[in-house]
């Protein structure tokens, strides 16, 4: 058996236990063997000179591109029964770091290539936060200390200013007293990791390698076990790792705070239900009545469908003419509502206060009171869409600018750009698809409106509609719900379209 040099020094110590029970239940004789880097213990499985080994999850996935290799058993951790670990980034306790946002130019330590908690998921993490270490100007100098607990010692010795280790190796430490609690502190920790299983070559014997999972399965029945991990105590078939691994992440929504949760939300409903004397008994008795309604509205009536098209068109270009205002209003003042932009907070909140009123005034209401400014037609119905929706879209525009990517935008105002050509071409090209998204959202749902809107004189087939409602024409009624749900059918598959065509 061969194994990455995870704690160098230590890894035949960590997994004599194990092979000792195995051998003494299979009657084998393994030789254990600690590779000097882990690139060492790949090239001895690819050779054939080791026939089991374990190589943590990077080193893993890496050897099994060269050589064949099946996954027999995975630890679990006594008494948490759980088959993870995490990778932790440190800094000394005195440090002024205190988050990875902090981390822009600093000097960063890694442990080993090859390594899971100390190269491939730092430098996953740091992607994720702009800080590629690979791209120049991150950090101002990047490390590889050779082994975890190097990396720790450089980090204290003043050689670098943050360290990526794993877990498990720093609680080594601390528990030897190599280090204090008073030295460092955790700035960040990973997502769980899953557990690195112990692995075999595809190439051994059917019987043999049965044999051998047997063993390691039941070596806590029969003997002691150990291996890489904080209390390994038992090992599990890589399927249960996997389930396991899985429940890591799941545990959180079914926990007592989530059940507290929606607990209050089934009693709220009730409380609501029967406050506002909502008995859903009154739905189901109510059928009869609604089959009637359907009944008068069948069939169809469409003998004034040139009327009706005319009226489905106005109600079109209301919306449309709506949304063009919305998106023309919504563009300077969704600017100057994004914080990370916008001028001052003299300018921001203002801009901020005006998107809230627009949105927490109704379309409805506002198209009443301009039917009885400007009269009526299809006027009050263009400018109530117009100024409710850019409050929803000054919104969505500004919080989409404020999660831009901060790499274009340093790039460009690293040249000497203005701020009309950072947002020009760094900021735009950034936000595009979602704008053309919400637009299209807000012409959807503005010409569903429109048709409500025509109830109080704001023009299309809305005043139709009420106009059939109140002469009690339900089947020319059931013919204006059929061209309105085919337009906005329609009118959604092109949307469809357009958004998929813009990347």
């Amino acid at each position: 058996m061969v194994a990455v040099p995870a704690i160098k020094g230590e890894m035949e110590q960590r997994f004599r236990q194990l092979l000792n029970t195995i051998e003494d239940a299979t009657g084998l004789e393994i030789s254990f063997h600690e590779a000097l880097s882990y690139d060492d213990a790949i090239e001895e499985l690819v050779t054939g000179k080791a026939q089991i080994g374990w190589l943590g999850q990077s080193a893993y996935i890496s050897a099994s591109k060269k050589v064949d290799l099946e996954p027999s058993a995975v630890a679990f951790t006594e008494g948490t029964d759980e088959s993870v670990y995490r990778s932790v980034f440190l800094a000394k306790v005195d440090s002024k770091l205190s988050a990875l946002t902090d981390l822009k130019g600093q000097r960063l330590i890694l442990t080993e290539h090859g390594s899971t908690s100390g190269d491939t998921m730092p430098r996953h993490i740091l992607s994720q936060f702009n800080l590629n270490p690979d791209i120049h100007g991150n950090f101002s100098d990047v490390i590889y200390a050779g082994s975890q607990e190097k990396a720790v010692q450089h980090l204290l010795a003043g050689k670098g200013d943050v360290a990526a280790v794993s877990q498990i190796n720093l609680g080594k430490m601390l528990h030897d007293r190599s280090i204090s609690k008073n030295d460092v502190k955790i700035i960040y920790r990973s997502d769980p990791i899953p557990g690195a299983p112990i692995v075999h070559l595809a190439s051994l014997p059917e019987d043999l390698k049965k044999q051998l999972q047997k063993a390691i399965l039941n070596a806590h029945r029969t003997g002691h076990v150990d291996g890489y991990g904080e209390h390994v105590d038992s090992y599990h078939t890589p399927a249960e790792a996997r389930l396991n691994f899985l429940n890591s992440y799941l545990k959180p929504a079914v926990s007592f705070t989530t059940i507290v949760l929606l607990a209050g939300l089934v009693f709220s409903t009730i409380g609501v239900s029967i406050h506002l004397n909502v008995n859903p008994a009154t739905i189901l008795s109510s059928f009869a009545y609604f089959a009637d309604i359907l009944g008068r509205m069948m069939p169809p009536d469409f003998s004034d469908f040139g009327a009706l098209i005319v009226s489905m068109f106005e109600t079109i270009e209301i919306g449309f003419l709506g949304t063009v205002l919305a998106t023309l209003l919504s563009i300077p003042i969704g600017l100057l509502s994004a914080k990370n932009i916008s001028p001052s907070k003299w300018i921001y909140y203002p801009a901020r206060v005006i998107t809230t009123f627009f949105r927490a005034v109704p379309e409805f209401i506002l198209a009443m009171i301009l039917v009885i400014s400007v009269g009526f037609g299809a006027l009050p119905g263009v400018l109530a869409l117009g100024l409710h929706t850019m409050g929803f879209l000054s919104k969505f525009y500004a919080e989409e600018i404020e999660h831009v990517r901060t790499g274009p935008i340093e790039a460009i105002e690293a040249v000497g750009a203005s701020n009309m050509q950072k947002i020009t071409f760094s900021i735009i090209p950034q936000i595009l698809p979602s704008f053309v998204g919400y637009s299209l959202y807000i012409l959807d749902r503005n010409i569903r409106m429109a048709t409500i809107l025509g109830i109080v004189g704001a023009g299309g087939i809305g005043y139709k509609l009420i106009s059939s409602f109140r002469m009690f024409q339900y089947r020319e009624v059931s013919a204006i719900i059929i061209i309105i749900f085919v337009t906005i059918f329609i009118l959604d598959v092109l949307s469809s379209k357009i958004r998929h065509n813009v990347k």
